[in-house]
């Protein structure tokens, strides 16, 4: 937001600055149970249970940004301009 100031009769622009930031509180909803995609491992019922889970068996999150999409078909990776990778 641009700030107009009026200085010795004259009106300047003193500083272009970013909007202010509301700080407020964020409170994330907990987790649905769902079945741990590890085979035999019970059913993860919450964010702790998922940390625990995680940590137990030397796992983490993906970031999506590290995510490369993977095209198998060629005629669907042709069809579509797409890089073809991986064997059938």
């Amino acid at each position: 937001m641009t700030r107009y100031v009026y200085r010795e009769g004259l009106g300047v622009i003193e500083a272009e600055r970013a909007p202010p930031r509301q700080l407020t509180p964020y409170v994330q909803s907990d987790l649905k149970p769902f079945k741990s995609p590890l085979e035999g491992h019970p059913v993860i019922d919450g964010r702790r249970a998922l940390r625990e889970e995680l940590a137990r068996n030397n796992c983490r999150l993906v970031d999506p940004t590290e995510h490369r999409a993977v095209y198998k078909n060629p005629s669907f990776a042709l069809k579509r301009g797409l890089p073809l990778d991986g064997a059938n």
